[in-house]
């Protein structure tokens, strides 16, 4: 046990979730080098919501995602983010944070505070379920980085089975889901595939299944990989998204 009486020092504010994930799989499993670990310290994370909906406090070493607050005021404003300082008054905002994961640096008293900002326009960045990309019929095309899970936002105009489709020239691995955002949880509530079968249950078409005016999210994941050497890159390159209607909505399968 060469580092049976050494202790790995985790500096604050840095990235600290995976020695904490390791040193508790050390606990569960009996491995004794992950006694070296230092335990990383837990910090309270308020968000100030500046006019939005209130968000509760959390007790964490990280953030792995990001709580949704919406605009509770007069006239209509978006959420923009969270960032590290108020510039409400000043205009100084600090910078935007992201979550998987976010290790924010503590005050004297341990506690990390985000304050959200809403403003005239809406963020589209496809970062989170808030700053979606907008997608309907109609092909877009985005320029992204591959290897990252990128949100949609999709409100059909006729009811169906619809599925997200992609150019695919150089993607190797590409995985999607279609569901309703629910506020309260934070979370995307994903859908199944609804298939649909002819009389000897041979699968004519599927997709997922959606009504006419009802906002639906899509989150996605692809990665490309180099037809030469094997290895998966993450470039920034343009696709094309377009979300295709499969067809009409089955009645009850017997």
């Amino acid at each position: 046990e060469p580092l049976a009486n050494a202790t790995i020092h985790i500096p604050n504010g840095t990235y600290a979730c995976w020695s904490a994930f390791l040193a508790e799989y050390g606990k569960l499993y009996g491995i004794n080098y992950f006694k070296a670990l230092e335990t990383p310290q837990s910090f309270t994370y308020n968000f100030e919501s500046n006019g939005g909906t209130e968000v509760e406090s959390v007790q964490s070493y990280d953030l792995w995602s990001l709580p949704y607050t919406e605009w509770a005021g007069e006239g209509e404003r978006f959420f923009q983010g969270w960032f590290t300082k108020d510039g409400s008054v000043d205009g100084d905002w600090g910078e935007r944070v992201f979550g998987a994961p976010y290790v924010g640096k503590a005050d004297s008293l341990g506690v990390v505070t985000l304050y959200a900002r809403f403003g005239a326009d809406r963020y589209e960045d496809g970062s989170d379920v808030p700053f979606a990309f907008v997608v309907s019929e109609t092909t877009r095309k985005l320029t992204l980085n591959a290897w990252t899970t990128t949100f949609f936002e999709f409100t059909p105009e006729r009811d169906g089975l619809y599925l997200m489709k992609m150019n695919f020239d150089h993607v190797a691995y590409s995985d999607s889901g279609f569901g309703t955002f629910d506020k309260a949880t934070n979370t995307v509530n994903g859908y199944r595939y609804t298939p649909v079968y002819d009389e000897n249950w041979n699968i004519l078409y599927l997709g997922f299944e959606c009504k006419a005016g009802q906002t639906y999210y899509i989150f996605y994941e692809f990665s490309e990989q180099n037809i030469y050497t094997g290895e998966i890159e993450v470039p920034l390159a343009e696709y094309e998204f377009t979300v295709e209607w499969q067809g009409e909505i089955p009645a009850q399968q017997a």
